[in-house]
C-alpha cells in the first residue's frame, strides 16, 4: 500500500508540473493581450488630451483676441472723447 501511495503522489506531482508548464506557456500571450489593451488605452488617452488641449488653446486665443479688440475700441473711444473735450475746452477758453 505504501508503494501505491507513492505512485499516486508521483502522478499528482507530474500532473501538477504539467499544469504549471501549461500555465507558464500561456502567460506571455495573456500578458501580451493585457499589454496591448493598456497601450491602446494610453494612446486613446493621449489623443483625447491632445484634442482637449488644442480646443482650450483655441478658446483662450479667441477670448484674448476679443479682449484685445475690446480694449482697442475703448482706448479709441477714450482718445476721441479726450480730443473732443480738449477742443471744447479750447473753444470755451477763447470765448472768455
Amino acid at each position: 500500500m505504501s508503494e501505491a501511495v507513492q505512485w499516486l503522489i508521483l502522478l499528482g506531482t507530474v500532473v501538477t508540473v504539467a499544469l504549471a508548464l501549461v500555465a507558464v506557456i500561456r502567460m506571455p500571450s495573456a500578458f501580451r493581450d493585457v499589454g496591448r489593451t493598456v497601450r491602446e488605452e494610453l494612446r486613446t488617452g493621449r489623443e483625447e488630451a491632445r484634442s482637449a488641449a488644442r480646443d482650450l488653446r483655441e478658446e483662450v486665443s479667441g477670448s484674448s483676441r476679443v479682449m484685445n479688440e475690446t480694449v482697442s475700441d475703448v482706448r479709441g473711444r477714450d482718445q476721441a472723447t479726450e480730443g473732443s473735450q480738449g477742443f471744447q475746452s479750447d473753444r470755451a477758453g477763447s470765448n472768455s
